[in-house]
């Protein structure tokens, strides 16, 4: 405990130097703060420097989930904030910022080989729930809304049809995301947006997709 302390101290310490630097030479130091943090929490859970037993690793990991959540609504509050302010839909970059950190994450579950319902699931309820919410923001309630919403629909009719059988919602998941993806290879031509529906609409429906498949039926 002693040991840890002295490393939490330590980076805290150079965390505020990089910090102060930022805001009296260049913004630019702040970098330095940034990658600095995620280096403590790895040493803290993989590291020899820092041992750490089973009930601090839990209290870190429920800590660092979260986090997650919390940072989520943050970027989705930037993101409205971009929408109400110029009343257009908001830079491809503002979807990355809400969409990388959620992907990250299922992608990291499934690579830990934590196959679970209530995974794949959430990842559909989740981003059926952003693709309507885009939808109805950037088009309102009207035909064009409405059509589009149906994107996200379908993510939340691949979920519910897993509650009756998982290999059939398996089979669902990425034969939606084929189709998803042929239809916005055909009916979009900039690369920005590609990668944007491609993280949003194909990705998602795969990991959940490969979920459904390495879990039981009735497996939760």
């Amino acid at each position: 405990m002693k040991k840890r302390k002295i490393v939490l101290s330590i980076f805290l310490s150079l965390v505020a130097v990089f910090i102060i630097l930022g805001l009296l030479l260049s913004p630019a130091y702040v970098i330095g703060a940034a990658i600095l943090l995620p280096i403590y929490a790895l040493i803290i859970e993989y590291g020899r420097i820092v041992e750490t037993d089973e009930w601090e690793k839990s209290v870190n990991h429920k800590a660092g989930f979260y986090s997650l959540i919390f940072t989520i609504f943050l970027l989705i509050g930037v993101f409205l904030k971009r929408f109400f302010e110029t009343g257009n839909n908001p830079e491809p970059v503002y979807y990355l910022l809400i969409i990388f950190p959620v992907v990250l994450y299922y992608l990291i579950v499934l690579f830990q080989g934590v196959f679970s319902v209530k995974n794949a699931r959430m990842i559909l309820y989740v981003f059926g729930g952003i693709w309507i919410l885009f939808a109805l923001l950037s088009e309102g309630f009207t035909i064009g809304g409405l059509m589009q919403s149906l994107f996200g629909i379908g993510f939340l009719i691949v979920a519910g049809v897993s509650y009756g059988s998982t290999i059939i919602s398996a089979f669902l998941s990425f034969l939606y995301a084929v189709f998803l993806i042929v239809f916005v290879i055909v009916n979009s031509k900039n690369p920005e947006n590609l990668l944007i529906l491609f993280l949003t609409m194909g990705l998602p429906l795969i990991i959940s997709g490969t979920l459904l498949l390495k879990t039981e039926k009735g497996g939760e």
